[in-house]
């Protein structure tokens, strides 16, 4: 059995499973199209749903990162995910996570 059927309930706080609206089966068909497209092809791109955003690469030119987010208007058929420049703060914890990477490769 996949997760994949799960993904249609959440726990609301209360511990009983309740139904997913349709904008969260919305965000989570993005969320696991996305990863299945990065899994399949290695690009997040490959495989999006056409509401979704390309996910532009990482470089150290364009620090862009992806927000995934569920359309704040719960749309079904709109995607709430963007791109945004890399915040400062979150630069050097990924540099110093990078770099930890680095060494233990060596």
């Amino acid at each position: 059995m996949t997760h994949l059927p799960s993904a249609v309930y959440r726990v609301n706080g209360t511990g009983t499973f309740t139904p997913c609206s349709p904008a969260e089966r919305a965000f989570a068909s993005e969320l696991v199209a996305y990863w299945l497209s990065f899994v399949r092809a290695g690009d997040p791109n490959t495989h999006k749903l056409g509401m979704s955003p390309m996910w532009e690469h990482y470089t150290s030119h364009s620090k862009a990162c992806m927000v995934l987010i569920q359309d704040p208007r719960n749309s079904t058929t709109n995607s709430g995910s963007y791109m945004e420049e890399e915040f400062t703060a979150e630069g050097v914890r990924r540099a110093i996570i990078i770099s930890k990477v680095l060494y233990t490769e060596d």
